[in-house]
């Protein structure tokens, strides 16, 4: 199979997950299961079949609209869906350097930073809906940074060094600002979980 071809069928697979994280940001305290609940027209109800479901294309062949009442679908769907794609395909292709190491090292941290972008896309999208974070979905990137940082100071760094103490608190020294505008303000500047978001992204970039 060729680079290109690969490309595609990442960039496809990303699409398909993309699918799913329309799915978590519109049932996530719905109180609707996130799985096992078929899918549905927001607007009539219709339960949709699975040539309805295929990501990116079902929206345009529809011309954007719900086939049974013509009602429009979001266009959230086939933003997310595409940048997903895209996303899968930015990072499988920033750490082909990694093969030269070790294929499972390269399909771990694919892995790993394909979860914290997913968790990123359904946190943004889901923040621009409702204006909160919910917990649920930024303590476990806050974990995963933190697993990421860790992973790669042994991998790739001095754990004793300076530097890597310096990313150790990167999480806190990020955050630190935007905790404190939550404090002073009482939260209406801006909400807790902007500041357990950016405690994350200093532990997923570093310092």
């Amino acid at each position: 199979m060729t680079p290109i071809l690969i490309l595609i069928f990442i960039f496809i697979l990303g699409t398909i997950i993309g699918s799913f994280l329309n799915v978590v940001i519109y049932r996530l305290n719905s109180g609707r299961k996130i799985v096992n609940d078929s899918s549905m027209c927001m607007s009539c109800g219709h339960k949709l079949r699975w040539y309805e479901l295929i990501p990116v294309v079902s929206y345009f062949i529809q011309g954007c609209k719900c086939r049974k009442c013509r009602s429009k679908i979001s266009a959230q769907y086939p933003i997310v869906e595409i940048l997903t794609g895209l996303i899968f395909v930015a990072v499988s292709v920033k750490f082909l350097p990694f093969l030269m190491f070790s294929f499972w090292l390269y399909v771990a941290y694919v892995s790993l930073y394909l979860i914290l972008f997913s968790l990123l896309i359904v946190m943004f999208v889901y923040d621009l809906k409702h204006k909160i974070i919910p917990n649920k979905l930024v303590f476990p990137f806050i974990f995963l940074s933190f697993l990421t940082m860790v992973i790669n100071l042994m991998l790739f760094g001095n754990i004793f060094s300076w530097v890597a103490i310096l990313d150790i608190l990167a999480g806190i020294i990020v955050a630190l600002p935007f905790a404190l505008i939550w404090l002073f303000s009482k939260g209406r500047l801006m909400g807790l979980g902007d500041a357990k978001l950016m405690m994350g992204i200093g532990w997923m970039l570093g310092i």
